[in-house]
């Protein structure tokens, strides 16, 4: 396999039309090895793998694949047998929050000298390794995200770590969803409350286009009326031709999900009134079980609708720094709650957190950012959302 960069202005109109997908494997799983196709093939890669485990056993509670030969899955099951030797598990597990690729911390004779590369990598050409992964910080789960490529055709670089930033927030997003619904799934209350904070617009709607759920962010761009409006009922677009069409896809998903036939995932774009760039749109049926995950009804045809404003905000400010720094959720608050109050004893009053703890956890993100002084800490914060 060859090596053909993707020019960086495709990349970023790829990730748009790539991105919804992602929440709709959040919610519907047995989606992610058709999500994962499109990433291996955009990185490169020979295989790709999602994985959802407990962080405080060896218990995967999801794990989906694609490129991943039948010999390959039956070796991996011996993998237990070489992970105390695996040299990669100590930055899998302890660099989260960012991509990395195994380059950065292994030189070729260590990771080529390992059990795990010849027993599991070696017989098949595999070698490269390029992750991301997510610890959830209210439950024990962690989620990761990996390629492997084949060595003919050379290693990850930074510029494939920038590559993958640009769906870093929508991974972390819906990764999020994923380890939420995974370690609750108590009902429709549970899904909303995740969706609602979730910053991609998510809209559920019956196959006659009628919302049954808008997150805050679809609400948003419905009232907007920008590209997209239910102001009339159902779901319509900015001309006749796009809302025909919109709506008729909707209604194939829809039956689709009811009678449990394979759709897949259909992507258009919708005009913006005001002449602007337009918005993506992305539709997909709900399975029975992506229903009941959900609490939704299991007696309507249900679809999700995943839309994309490229004329917003690509990744909030505390998402941008949780990419370029590694911050949890909750360190990024504490450093917003810093930069605007000033003070750590401010800060703990603010998030309710105690003084002491406050301090531990800017002495971290001291550390992670590089800052040499709390003052230095606020300036770069205020730095980064400026970019």
């Amino acid at each position: 396999m060859s090596r053909c960069p993707i020019p960086p202005e495709n990349r970023v109109r790829r990730a748009l039309e790539l991105s919804p997908r992602l929440y709709d494997a959040a919610l519907d799983p047995t989606k992610w090895p058709g999500v994962l196709r499109a990433l291996r093939l955009l990185f490169q890669a020979e295989a790709a793998q999602f994985n959802l485990a407990r962080r405080s056993e060896p218990a995967l509670l999801l794990s989906y694949d694609d490129g991943v030969t039948e010999e390959q899955k039956r070796a991996f099951l011996t993998y237990d047998d070489f992970a105390h030797a695996d040299p990669r598990t100590p930055h899998v597990v302890g660099r989260n929050f960012r991509p990395h690729h195994c380059r950065e911390f292994l030189e070729d004779t260590v990771w080529r000298s390992s059990e795990t590369y010849k027993k599991l990598h070696e017989p098949w050409g595999l070698d490269y390794t390029l992750w991301y992964s997510v610890p959830s910080e209210d439950a024990d789960l962690i989620a990761i995200l990996a390629f492997t490529r084949h060595e003919s055709v050379g290693p990850f670089t930074q510029d494939d770590l920038d590559h993958l930033s640009l769906y870093v927030p929508h991974l972390r997003r819906a990764i999020d969803v994923a380890v939420s619904l995974a370690s609750a799934r108590a009902g429709r209350t549970a899904f909303a409350k995740v969706f609602d904070r979730v910053e991609a617009a998510v809209l559920i709607v019956d196959r006659f286009a009628m919302p049954v759920h808008a997150n805050p962010a679809a609400r948003e761009l419905l009232d907007e009326g920008r590209a997209l409006s239910d102001a009339h009922g159902p779901l319509c677009a900015t001309d006749g031709p796009s809302t025909e069409r919109l709506r008729a896809v909707i209604q194939e998903a829809g039956v689709a999900g009811m009678t449990g036939q394979p759709f897949s995932p259909v992507d258009m774009t919708v005009n913006a009134r005001d002449g602007g760039r337009p918005v993506y749109v992305s539709i997909s049926s709900l399975a029975d079980d992506a229903r009941e995950t959900a609490g939704l009804s299991p007696d309507i045809a249900l679809v999700g609708v995943f839309i994309t404003d490229p004329s917003r905000q690509f990744e909030t400010d505390g998402e941008r720094l949780q990419r370029l720094f590694g911050l949890t959720h909750t360190e990024t608050q504490i450093l917003e709650a810093l930069a605007r109050t000033g003070s750590a004893r401010r800060t703990a009053e603010a998030t309710g957190r105690g003084y002491e703890t406050v301090r531990k956890h800017i002495k971290i993100i001291r550390d992670k950012m590089g800052a040499t002084s709390q003052v230095d800490l606020v300036r770069m914060a205020a730095e980064t959302r400026q970019r």
